[in-house]
């Protein structure tokens, strides 16, 4: 069908209403192999992206060849690592790299691999064609639980045992991989808060104005910059942050200035974080012009979510990644005042991360942002990128088929040509299951389909019946869920690839969705989950 004027969402909504009421009428169809998009065309791509060591810290060298080249294919031509050390006065340190320091970290078995993740980096960048930046070391404990900053001694150290790092890092890896060192990041994350503006002076004189010079001191690292990203709160005092702003750049020979946005961790919303980018935008081009600097300015923009459970431990939930849609509109809002777009982090975008239950949302997670950097449009399908928790209704455990792995909320829905493209569930017990969804914010629905396959020669079966629920959160803990009936399909007539789904006779605000499945034989093949 070709129209000569743009189409709307409610346009979208009534072509896939009659659709969905004649499938499932008649459960026949033919294969859906097109993603779901709006109208709504953006041009704003991330081209960085961190890496959290400790997060991917058990990655061997292929591992990170295969990932690089997966984030080039997406635009990334820098990549920030976080940190090379890290300390806790609590549990000890531990290094990233071959470092003459002690690592007093007691996962004696990981030391090998742990330590060789920078030199597994920069191998995976420079056959990439990607730049780095090394971080230096981090003390979160020290920072942001001891308050720290307060101390100037401390801060003195902590400039001494950066330079040391530096050090070590390029008797390292300059000779070998100076083509493709960038520069250094700074990791330690001022903050726009009241609890800090007392020590802006006190951190530019005691850390950044002394390291910075040090490391620019006789172009001993070649060209490489300085960057550090600092958290901006919406509750904050916006004149105070650009004179803090002002202060740090004035004293420092810092280069890049890439604040994280705060939509993830909550600290900024679509509506504030704007404002906030260019206040930051006119106090970089102030300093730039009165000082003859070339300052830039970058956007860290959060790519995971922080949900309502405060029981959740942290180093879980940020493993969480935010839905592609509002990622696509953090970067929007943004990119006006910004020269470059870069995220937080790479361990929701790669199967880097070993031994996660979270493999399964890093592909469809990438795949997802993958088509819309492709085509630059944003999709349809609320669900896109979202972790599918699947689970058996009876509380055993499921088993999936070797090949059939794919993720199922990409924005595709599969063809019958590759079972690589499925997700297959093996339910020879017949053992009904739930696929569910978690939002991380409400969102206004009205119609969930699913996509199952048959090919009865090898007991690949579509389900008996499919029974749709919306969910929506009750007080303040995250896991405590009322679900409401949307619809249940059944397959009498249905074969090949069939689409199932329900519809709402008005929209609803849901916090998630669950599908439930009532399988027909030995296995389940599904591809692939739309909300709208």
């Amino acid at each position: 069908m070709k129209m000569d004027i743009p189409a709307t969402p409610a346009v979208y909504e009534i072509q896939a209403y009659l659709l969905d009421r004649y499938l499932s009428e008649q459960f026949e169809s033919e294969p859906v192999t097109s993603v779901m998009y709006s109208d709504t065309v953006s041009t704003s791509r991330v081209s960085g992206i961190f890496i959290a060591p400790e997060l991917s810290s058990k990655a061997d060298s292929k591992q990170w060849r295969d990932a690089l080249l997966k984030m080039r294919e997406i635009g990334i031509d820098t990549v920030i690592v976080q940190y090379c050390f890290q300390h806790d006065p609590r549990y000890g340190q531990q290094a990233y790299f071959p470092y003459a320091r002690e690592d007093t970290n007691p996962d004696a078995a990981g030391f090998p691999l742990r330590r060789s993740q920078i030199e597994y980096i920069l191998s995976a960048a420079q056959n990439a064609g990607i730049q780095v930046y090394l971080g230096l070391q981090i003390a979160e404990y020290e920072w942001f639980k001891q308050d720290m900053y307060r101390n100037r001694q401390w801060l003195n150290s902590q400039y001494i045992l950066s330079l040391e790092l530096a050090d070590s890092l390029w008797a390292a890896y300059g000779a070998q991989y100076g083509d493709i060192l960038a520069g250094w990041y700074l990791p330690f994350e001022f903050e726009s808060s009241r609890e800090y503006r007392p020590y802006y002076q006190q951190i530019a004189e005691e850390y950044y104005s002394p390291l910075t010079a040090a490391l620019k001191k006789g172009n001993k690292y070649g060209d490489c910059k300085i960057m550090i990203s600092p958290l901006m709160y919406q509750t904050s005092d916006m004149d105070s942050w650009q004179e803090a702003i002002k202060t740090i750049l004035s004293s420092s020979m810092i280069d890049v200035l890439a604040p994280q946005d705060g939509i993830g961790y909550g600290t900024q919303s679509h509506d504030s974080i704007g404002g906030w980018f260019y206040a930051t935008r006119r106090i970089v081009d102030n300093v730039n012009s009165e000082q003859s600097k070339n300052i830039s300015l970058w956007a860290n923009c959060e790519n995971y979510t922080r949900l309502r459970n405060s029981n959740e431990k942290d180093d879980i939930e940020r493993r969480k990644p935010m839905s592609i849609s509002k990622f696509i509109t953090s970067m929007d809002v943004v990119a006006p005042y910004v020269d470059k777009l870069i995220t937080f982090s790479i361990h929701r975008w790669d199967t880097v991360m070993l031994e996660s239950s979270y493999i399964d949302v890093n592909s469809s997670y990438y795949e997802a942002y993958k088509h819309y950097y492709l085509t630059g449009r944003k999709p349809v399908g609320a669900a896109e990128g979202y972790y599918v928790n699947i689970t058996a209704a009876d509380g055993k455990q499921l088993s999936f088929h070797d090949y059939a792995q794919a993720g199922l909320t990409d924005g595709f829905a599969a063809d019958p040509d590759n079972w690589s493209e499925y997700k297959g569930i093996s339910t020879e017990n017949i053992t009904p299951f739930f696929m569910e969804i978690l939002f991380d914010d409400p969102i206004s629905i009205q119609r969930i389909t699913s996509n199952y396959y048959e090919d009865v020669d090898v007991d690949i079966c579509l389900p008996e019946s499919v029974k749709y629920e919306y969910l929506v959160r009750s007080g303040d803990n995250d896991e405590r869920f009322t679900y409401i009936f949307c619809g249940m399909d059944e397959f009498r007539n249905a074969k090949g690839i069939t689409a199932s789904s329900a519809t709402i006779d008005f929209p609803a605000m849901a916090d998630g969705i669950r599908i439930t499945v009532y399988p027909g034989g030995k296995w389940t093949f599904i591809d692939d989950i739309y909300v709208e």
